[in-house]
Parts: C-alpha cells; sequence; structure tokens
C-alpha cells in the first residue's frame, strides 16, 4: 500500500525539486541557502535534501529497472521452450529479449566500450601498414 503524503512532505518533495532544478543549473548548495526563498535554515540543509532527492531517484530507477527485468523475464519464460524446439520466430524473440535485458542492465555499454577499443586498434594497424606499404620505416624492409 503506498504511503500516504501529508501536506509537510509534498511541500518538502516541492522544495527538492526546486532546489535539484536550481543545482542542475549550476547553483552551489550556499548559493541556494542563501537565495532564501526555500527556506532552508543552513548549508548542511540544502546538502541533505540534495542527498536525499538523489537516493530517491536512484530508488525509483532501480525499482524501474527491476519492474522491466521481471516483465522482460517472464515473457522470455515463455517463448524459451518454443525457441529450444527450433522455432524460429521464438529464438529470434527470446534473442531480442535477451538483449534488451542486457541493455537495461547497462551490458551494452561494457561492448560499445570494447568495440570502440577494437576499431582504434584496428585503425592503428591499418595506418602502420600503409606506412610500411609506403617504404616510411627502415623495419619494413629488414
Amino acid at each position: 500500500m503506498p504511503k500516504k503524503r501529508t501536506a509537510k512532505s509534498v511541500e518538502v518533495a516541492k522544495r527538492r525539486a526546486k532546489a535539484m532544478d536550481l543545482y542542475r543549473m549550476g547553483w552551489t548548495y550556499t548559493r541556494i541557502y542563501e537565495e532564501g526563498e526555500l527556506g532552508y535554515s543552513d548549508v548542511q540543509h540544502v546538502r541533505t535534501d540534495m542527498h536525499r532527492a538523489i537516493q530517491d531517484a536512484r530508488r525509483s530507477a532501480r525499482e524501474y529497472v527491476d519492474l522491466e527485468s521481471a516483465r522482460l523475464e517472464g515473457l522470455m519464460e515463455s517463448f524459451y521452450l518454443d525457441a529450444r524446439r527450433r522455432d524460429p520466430r521464438a529464438a529470434d524473440l527470446v534473442i531480442k529479449l535477451h538483449d534488451r535485458l542486457a541493455s537495461l542492465h547497462g551490458l551494452d555499454a561494457a561492448r560499445e566500450d570494447n568495440a570502440a577499443e577494437s576499431r582504434s586498434m584496428v585503425g592503428d594497424l591499418m595506418d602502420r601498414l600503409g606506412q610500411l606499404y609506403r617504404g616510411g620505416s627502415d623495419d619494413a624492409r629488414g
């Protein structure tokens, strides 16, 4: 059952949202406090509120990832046996669901980093081979 929101919790949420907007615009905790408009009693109170807002956002994001993971895993489970029985459409769907799960959990980022590094290494190798082919190095002449 969701928590009942009190008038005070609504005010706190509004104040945090305004403070977070100012923080995103580059305002420091001190400047947010000194502005006085949001009613913070000191700079530490601003800092604490910002940390709580960030924690709340992280928690919400984690809850979203968990929910989507459960949904995708449920779909994958329902098509997995058909895929194992060599149904090409089921196999394609399971692969797509697996890729989506990997993306949702940030596993694609590692793959993209490795791909970029590999492209860089191949580019360096091709440049070196081009130099050697054009006779740009005494090393190649042996």
